[in-house]
């Protein structure tokens, strides 16, 4: 079964992912909400009455692949408790910003808790005064929609006209810590691109993770990368990995996961992940187990490189993390062609 289509898989991946990389913000946090600053910024530039409040821009912003919901948290903070919070030329409260937010996956149970978890955490913040919540200057909408195909969904949602439709509507995309590895098939990370320029206004930009994993050799090397690539198969074409981890359930107090080695399989550029979660009481009894898996394909550089140029977005940077290169495209033509 897909790991992240599974009900048990929610709470436990992110009680895995604060096991891995522990409490402190993500290292893609800060290129997030200056991406966004420099969006607010150039609002304002066109718009020199910024204080005004009158004026009420809508600030569009997709994260596709949303899992549980971190990143539209982060970005949350940054705008209204963060820096721009702080910038009386970018807060909300000054500016006459208005925030629409799109959580967007293709499994269920993750939506549900990022919903969850977005809502509780938004709730939990000090309010301005008692009408604060929820606020008026933000509409969050959490949707089961792929990455080849969400457009129509946004602009079903937003009642867009004909020319918002032809021209976007969306003013930053995010998509996230190598998500896009697991769309295994380059026709879909193409329709994932022409999603992409359909939906974003001109000047919009889209921000997408490739884990340093799945980036070949050749490209790190060339981006003065200091360590070899570990990218690809092992000779016998699979390997085990990790220990087997045991994380209490905080949502379900009693009940204990405990997640065994991984084993990777290869095809080609494809690796499929395989391993087993159980759900254990605290004497170790099995109450549920599940078998699941997830497929991953290395990044075809030129191919990619060549659809992005197809679709008609540019490459506006490309920036080094600690495990990952973000992508930011750009999209500069004023229109393109709508389904």
């Amino acid at each position: 079964m897909a790991a992240y289509h599974n009900p048990d898989w929610a709470e436990f991946y992110d009680l895995w992912i604060l096991e891995l990389f522990g409490p402190e913000p993500s290292e893609d946090k800060a290129l997030f909400a200056e991406s966004l600053k420099a969006i607010l910024n150039t609002y304002l530039e066109r718009d020199k009455d910024g204080f005004n409040n009158t004026r009420k821009h809508e600030i569009v912003i997709i994260d596709q692949g949303t899992g549980t919901g971190r990143c539209l948290i982060d970005l949350y903070d940054s705008v209204f408790h963060g820096s721009m919070h702080m910038d009386k030329r970018l807060s909300p409260a000054k500016a006459g910003f208005r925030f629409r937010f799109f959580g967007m996956d293709t499994a269920v149970p993750m939506i549900e808790r990022g919903k969850t978890k977005f809502e509780e955490h938004v709730s939990a913040q000090p309010k301005m005064n008692k009408l604060d919540h929820p606020r008026p200057d933000l509409m969050t909408d959490w949707v089961e929609a792929s990455a080849s195909s969400f457009v129509a969904d946004v602009f079903a949602r937003l009642g867009s006209t004909q020319e918002e439709r032809e021209n976007g509507v969306v003013d930053l995309l995010l998509f996230s810590v190598g998500s896009i590895c697991h769309i295994t098939e380059q026709s879909e990370i193409g329709a994932f691109l022409h999603e992409t320029v359909r939906c974003l206004k001109p000047g919009g930009r889209a921000i997408v993770s490739i884990l340093n994993e799945f980036l070949p050799t050749s490209y790190l090397n060339a981006h003065n990368d200091t360590e070899e690539s570990k990218f690809g198969p092992p000779a016998d074409g699979s390997i085990d990995y990790e220990k087997t981890m045991r994380i209490p359930s905080k949502d379900r107090p009693g009940e204990v996961y405990v997640k065994y080695p991984t084993t990777e399989v290869w095809e080609s550029d494809v690796r499929t992940d395989r391993f087993r979660l159980e759900v254990q009481d605290e004497r170790g009894s099995v109450l549920r187990a599940h078998d699941l898996d997830w497929k991953i394909k290395m990044l075809d550089v030129e191919a990619w490189k060549k659809s992005i140029a197809q679709v008609g977005l540019r490459v506006a940077g490309e920036v080094r993390g600690d495990i990952q290169v973000w992508w930011v495209l750009e999209k500069w033509l004023g229109k393109v062609e709508s389904n």
